[in-house]
């Protein structure tokens, strides 16, 4: 006890390995709490990164290729085919008056034609994907129909593009009134009175819907109502809701044998048919008769004309004639300028025959 006490420079082996130990142990700690703070700012910038870019993409969404002053779409891609009907080689006196084009709508309008698309509540399509494969290289190249649809990479129709990836419209003609849509409905009279001058108003007619029928694919819908006494729609039905149509060389190919075999007989009834038209929500009808007689009671102008501002219709009306036009002002031209439409008087004299 003595000879330690008398030598106090000596120490204790054990402690002084512990003392390292567990200064080793605080630098090892302080270490890997570095390496934490290290790994977790790399994280931290990392995730900055990628929300930037993902906010760059979602920000950088193309608006759509000549849409109307005013539209403002989303995520929504509307592609405009320019496809003209013209009616080959005729030369007829006409008359035409319109409002607003038929194409005028909304975001509101187009976001609700977006919803009523098959398949719209399926999972989001990646837009850049889309877009990566279905932007033409010379998508200003002059061409008809088949040059425009193959040019979007709708050349099938649009099949390729799946349910909900975005609202296609074309523009096409009845004698000459161009209507911008993708849900169209052709309301014909069918009344005795077409068989006028052998047949050929009538005739003339059916060859002009079916032009317009051709410019149209699988991206649009259509119906038929031929009507006289009662409509009748593509498929034989005589009911308040047939179905709409694609546009499918199918689909039209049963449409164009319709048209073919109806005949014109009996007398005429506009209301039901036109109600049945607007049942349908088509972005646009025309609308041909060539009888103004018996004339819409206006209560009922007024009702088709509100039902079609309801749902963004433009009626675009045709109204066939003898001579001169005799009856500017009358209810047929005041349904189509009340719900933005056109109306255009033909002189069935002038009509080429075109059976």
């Amino acid at each position: 006890m003595v000879s330690s006490l008398a030598n106090p420079a000596r120490t204790n082996p054990i402690a002084e390995d512990q003392l390292k130990h567990r200064e080793l142990h605080q630098v090892m700690l302080a270490e890997q709490k570095l390496q934490g703070m290290l790994a977790w700012a790399l994280s931290l910038i990392l995730h900055v990164l990628v929300l930037f870019v993902l906010a760059a993409l979602l920000v950088f969404v193309p608006g759509g290729t000549g849409g109307e002053k005013g539209d403002t779409i989303d995520t929504s891609m509307i592609y405009e085919m320019s496809v003209s009907v013209e009616v080959s080689g005729n030369e007829f006196e006409t008359e035409e008056r319109g409002g607003g084009a038929s194409g005028g709508k909304t975001a509101a309008d187009t976001a609700s034609a977006a919803a009523s698309l098959p398949g719209s509540d399926s999972a989001p399509v990646n837009s850049a994907a889309v877009l990566a494969g279905l932007l033409p290289t010379n998508a200003g190249a002059p061409g008809g129909n088949g040059n425009a649809a193959g040019g979007l990479g709708l050349g099938n129709g649009g099949a390729q593009l799946g349910a909900g990836a975005g609202i296609f419209k074309v523009k096409t003609k009845v004698f000459g009134i161009e209507g911008h849509g993708r849900r169209f409905v052709y309301v014909f009279d069918r009344s005795d009175s077409m068989n006028g001058d052998g047949g050929r108003p009538f005739a003339v007619a059916k060859a002009e819907l079916k032009k317009s029928l051709e410019s149209l694919n699988e991206a649009h819908e259509f119906q038929i109502i031929f009507y006289n006494e009662a409509p009748v729609a593509v498929g034989g039905s005589d009911s308040n809701s047939p179905r709409l149509m694609l546009g499918s060389e199918h689909q039209k190919k049963t449409a164009i044998d319709f048209v073919r075999d109806i005949q014109a007989t009996g007398g005429t009834q506009h209301l039901r048919a036109l109600r049945m038209a607007l049942n349908l929500n088509p972005d646009v009808i025309f609308f041909l008769t060539d009888a103004d007689k018996p004339a819409l009671r206006q209560r009922d102008i007024e009702d088709l004309q509100d039902r079609a501002s309801r749902i963004a219709t433009a009626i675009h009306a045709i109204q066939f004639g003898e001579g001169p036009n005799q009856n500017s002002g009358n209810w047929i031209e005041g349904l189509a300028l009340g719900t933005s439409g056109k109306y255009r008087y033909i002189n069935v004299n002038q009509l080429g025959d075109d059976k």
